[in-house]
């Protein structure tokens, strides 16, 4: 029984030696998060996302916290590595850092340390809305009927890259759409059709039918239509949120 025990000491010892294998520190973030006016913020998603591979070589996971009643965050349990600490606050007009922000918070627990009085500050932004028409619900109807064919393709170019227009209502007449940007920044709606044609406020199509997609499984593809329609548009402080209108029809 004694060399049995000999034996897993030893092999776990060994174990622990080898390279890659060695449990790398664990550290611990504790913060507050708040507006920039510095208002506490409860309920807010705060993330660690880490800056670069770990030594290991595997992808780095983000960590994540919700805030208590007075903004409050711990990140405990937390791998070696540098991380950029991120915000959110799910339908808000508080801007993430990690997108907006050019210096967004760092911190870097490669000792396992704990670092403390971290500070999140959220700015505030404006809601970007886009309503589509659709009363014959061709939205539900194409993306039931061509699984993986997208009805149009629709996102906000801005300084940083592209940025992702996500639906938040589906009702029987149509469907809102919504993001989130930065004050005083010049931005891009950016919209091309798909499996359905697109018609402006006005009703006057945004592009002509496109040629016909190759056949899969067997059957043809509706038409691609075309469409490149471009907005810019700049959000001051004083003003509301802007819609953009359209509306869908098949091609």
């Amino acid at each position: 029984m004694a060399r049995r025990w000999m034996g897993l000491v030893f092999a776990l010892t060994f174990l622990q030696c080898l390279p890659g294998l060695a449990q790398s520190p664990l550290g611990r973030i504790e913060g507050t998060i708040q507006t920039e006016t510095g208002q506490l913020i409860r309920g807010a998603r705060v993330t660690a996302a880490p800056v670069k591979a770990p030594p290991d070589g595997a992808l780095g996971r983000p960590f994540f916290a919700i805030s208590a009643p007075d903004g409050t965050f711990v990140l405990d349990q937390i791998p070696g590595n540098v991380y950029s600490i991120c915000g959110e606050v799910v339908g808000s007009e508080l801007l993430d850092p990690c997108m907006w922000s050019a210096t967004p918070t760092t911190v870097d627990l490669s000792d396992g340390a704990t670092h403390s009085g971290i500070v999140i500050a959220l700015a505030q932004g404006r809601f970007v809305h886009v309503r589509v028409t659709d009363s014959g619900q061709l939205l539900r109807k194409s993306e039931k009927r061509n699984a993986g064919a997208q009805p149009f393709f629709m996102h906000l170019l801005g300084p940083h890259g592209p940025i992702p227009v996500m639906p938040i209502i589906d009702y029987d007449s149509g469907r809102t759409f919504r993001t989130v940007v930065p004050f005083d920044t010049q931005f891009t709606l950016r919209i091309n059709s798909g499996t359905l044609q697109m018609l402006d406020k006005a009703g006057k199509p945004l592009t002509n039918i496109g040629t016909q997609q190759p056949a899969q499984n067997g059957g043809a593809q509706p038409p691609a239509q075309n469409a490149n329609y471009q907005q810019a548009f700049k959000i001051g402080k004083a003003d509301a949120p802007p819609t953009f209108e359209f509306s869908v029809r098949q091609p």
